[in-house]
């Protein structure tokens, strides 16, 4: 198994290349398994007619939708959780804020939060 992280950034030569990699002993079994996790780029990339061969070798895409207000919730409450915190430190106003700016988007979710806590810790 191979996992490609970031994998919007491949070129068109190199997915040629892992195409290539892939069809080795097609008929008899496959070589490997094949990852690509990216951004939204990927999909994006993927759709170029240069790499139509590519993409109808993709046996299963997943694209991570952004989280609603809820899922936000729960996910800075997990996080929090997961490091040994169990009272409330973003009020309900906070996480809708956060929410907003960061559009759902857990990475972007993660850089938010984590500037509020370092704010917090500064001013005491």
């Amino acid at each position: 198994m191979l996992v490609l992280d970031e994998a919007h950034w491949l070129t068109v030569p190199l997915f040629n290349t892992l195409r290539r990699l892939l069809n080795f002993a097609m008929d008899t079994t496959a070589p490997f398994a094949l990852i690509l996790a990216g951004h939204t780029e990927l999909r994006q990339k993927l759709a170029l007619r240069p790499l139509e061969a590519m993409r109808q070798r993709v046996t299963l895409a997943y694209h991570l939708r952004p989280f609603t207000r809820d899922e936000t919730a729960a996910y800075l409450q997990h996080h929090l959780q997961h490091v040994g915190v169990e009272r409330p430190v973003f009020t309900d106003a906070a996480v809708a804020a956060g929410h907003e700016w960061a559009q759902g988007l857990p990475r972007r979710l993660n850089r938010w939060a984590q500037a509020c806590l370092l704010a917090a810790f500064g001013a005491q």
